[in-house]
């Protein structure tokens, strides 16, 4: 009798066992999965954060998309898009009056203006040459200026009588047929980065492009993103994961001479362009985390480090998004069907 009543006890206790299970279960299936923030909500590789005409601009490279806004600090939904049709985009400069992308995978450069509150293109230039990646506009020679990584050329775009036109397109043989991402304009030189692990510095006001400086850097540096002046260090970003900085250009290749400010910054990702505003300089980084802060440079010290966005690692949602560019790019460069 005892052994039946404690078989029937196990048995029900089981069963109830089972019965809460399936509860949970049920309860849990009823739950939907959690989705992935949209991409349109994040930003993956945000390559350069400008401040132009007072106006704060994300080139969100690899969402394909350029955003804008009034303030930094509104919510990302907030900032309003100047397009999402390019492809890759790396950088955006302006002379006050029209405003240049580069559409980097396109190989294009485009033109916007801003009226009643939105921008408009108005201009797209092409056969520039391959992949432009970096394109500032300069008031000492008034000209917009565009380099292409994978070409290796310099692109001068100039207004004449309201329109804008490129002057020329040169080749640069001291790139030495390197990748090169970026340049930056310093007392009357331009100087280069990435392409043949140096920082080179070429006259540009006579549109000789004649080399003037060359600083070597290490191999660990070869990889440049940009480089920038603050007034007291030079700043160079490189791929992957390296910010360094100097007071001399002539240090830059001595590992011993420059310092090293990737963990002092607490920086995850790769850095990538630097902007300087408001006395302060701000900093994307990009592909393994993307994230944008900004710092002050006091004297020797770094002080106030802010995050303006941090957004981490890409998720499916961004992977899909950058996957859909290159298939957009693909598809583009199919040969068109014969015209009726």
């Amino acid at each position: 009798m005892q052994r039946e009543e404690r078989m029937h006890t196990f048995v029900t206790r089981a069963t109830l066992v089972v019965l809460i299970f399936l509860v949970v279960l049920t309860v849990y299936s009823a739950i939907p999965a959690k989705q992935p923030t949209p991409w349109q909500n994040r930003l993956f590789t945000p390559t350069q954060l400008a401040i132009l005409q007072g106006k704060y601009f994300l080139v969100d490279c690899w969402h394909h998309r350029v955003l804008w806004s009034d303030e930094l600090t509104r919510d990302l939904s907030e900032w309003k898009v100047i397009s999402d049709q390019v492809i890759g985009p790396h950088s955006i400069a302006s002379d006050g009056e029209i405003f240049l992308v580069d559409d980097t995978e396109s190989s294009a450069v485009v033109a916007y203006r801003f009226k009643n509150g939105a921008f408009f293109e108005v201009q797209r230039f092409t056969n520039l040459g391959v992949r432009p990646h970096r394109v500032r506009y300069d008031q000492e020679s008034e000209a917009f200026w565009v380099v292409m990584s994978k070409s290796q050329e310099i692109a001068k775009i100039t207004r004449t009588d309201g329109r804008y036109e490129v002057s020329y397109t040169k080749h640069l043989p001291f790139l030495e047929g390197k990748y090169t991402r970026s340049f930056t304009i310093h007392e009357d030189l331009m100087y280069f980065v990435s392409g043949p692990d140096a920082v080179i510095g070429v006259r540009y006001l006579d549109d000789s492009f004649e080399e003037e400086e060359r600083y070597p850097v290490p191999p660990e540096l070869g990889s440049m993103n940009d480089l920038f002046f603050s007034g007291e260090y030079w700043y160079l970003s490189a791929t992957p994961q390296k910010l360094i900085r100097v007071r001399e250009l002539q240090a830059i290749g001595d590992p011993e001479q420059y310092e090293d400010l990737f963990e002092k910054l607490q920086l995850r990702g790769t850095p990538y362009y630097f902007t300087a505003a408001h006395g302060r300089i701000y900093l994307p980084e990009i592909t393994e985390y993307s994230r944008i802060i900004s710092f002050v440079e006091n004297g020797a010290e770094i002080a106030d480090l802010q995050i303006h966005f941090d957004f981490g690692p890409p998720n499916r949602s961004s992977l899909e998004r950058k996957a859909e560019g290159f298939q957009k790019r693909l598809f583009s460069r199919q040969p068109k069907p014969p015209q009726e």
